[in-house]
């Protein structure tokens, strides 16, 4: 019995928002688990992030816009409202840990696209255990690298590795 990519692919993973792990192989047939991928989620997440960096009123209609633009499920909305809390009730925190690790500029010199991609991947990593560090890691450097300058993904995920690399040690 042959099976083919497109035999054991849902719609649902074609459009890159889910992807499914073969458990097992049960009398003939592949039991699949789905696993859901954020990157759509983390890249709104990332607008509603950098806009309230030049306007830090946040409003809900633009929220829900951008939600309904992107198409997000349930799940996705929630998650997007999990890190914009931690990012709003912790953001200060999150400016001193930046501020920090980062040796020649300060976090108010920063790219706005730079500061919103590693205070999303902050909140991720200390208050979202449901994430694994490396992936919040990886996935910030693919967005700096898609929505800044050419040299932000390396930045990010130096002053996301200092980061983790410290945690561990205490």
């Amino acid at each position: 019995m042959t099976f083919t990519f497109r035999t054991l692919i849902s719609p649902k993973i074609r459009h890159c928002k889910y992807y499914v792990i073969p458990l097992k192989f049960f009398k003939g047939i592949f039991v699949f688990k789905e696993r859901v991928m954020r990157t759509v989620a983390r890249e709104t997440l990332f607008k509603i992030v950098f806009s309230t960096q030049f306007n830090p009123i946040e409003e809900d209609g633009f929220k829900k816009a951008i939600y309904k633009a992107e198409k997000l499920d349930e799940n996705d909305i929630a998650y997007c409202e999990s890190v914009l809390k931690s990012v709003k009730e912790h953001g200060e925190e999150f400016s001193r840990i930046i501020d920090s690790r980062s040796k020649l500029f300060p976090e108010s010199r920063l790219f706005p696209a730079d500061r919103s991609v590693l205070l999303i991947a902050l909140a991720e990593i200390k208050y979202r255990d449901d994430i694994p560090q490396t992936v919040s890691v990886n996935e910030a450097a693919n967005i700096a690298s898609k929505y800044s300058s050419a040299k932000s993904a390396s930045f990010v995920s130096g002053i996301l590795a200092e980061i983790l690399r410290e945690s561990a040690n205490v």
